[in-house]
């Protein structure tokens, strides 16, 4: 779970699974701009749209070794309370088009509940 400040194009890690694998731990700050194109990531997810991130096209050593140890599609999911993009929900899927559009809708309306607790 990520929280974003869109204005210095920074996230924050809030809580992740340690089953992830390497990454960023909970609290560490990164740029946005490893998981690439800023814009049309903060775009979609202002917008309440699933944003797909592919992470061999990402810039970072993380990347490079969550692609190396086969986590490569990531789905990021808004958090919006009030009206505000506050960050993003993000589940490991195997290929891009791996969730129905039946599961899009149920991880939408959990993040909005999750988006709306942790404010």
């Amino acid at each position: 779970m990520l929280e974003f400040d869109a204005a210095a194009e920074r996230a924050t890690v809030l809580a992740r699974s340690p089953s992830e694998g390497p990454g960023f731990g909970s609290g560490e700050s990164f740029a946005l701009e490893i998981l690439g194109d800023v814009t049309a990531m903060i775009d979609d997810l202002r917008q309440g749209k699933i944003h797909l991130l592919d992470r061999a096209t990402a810039k970072s050593r993380e990347s490079e070794a969550m692609t190396a140890l086969g986590f490569r599609h990531y789905a990021m999911i808004p958090l919006i309370a009030t009206g505000s993009l506050m960050g993003a929900l993000t589940v490991r899927v195997e290929h891009p088009d791996a969730l129905s559009a039946e599961e899009r809708q149920i991880a939408l309306e959990v993040s909005a509940q999750m988006a709306i607790a942790s404010r």
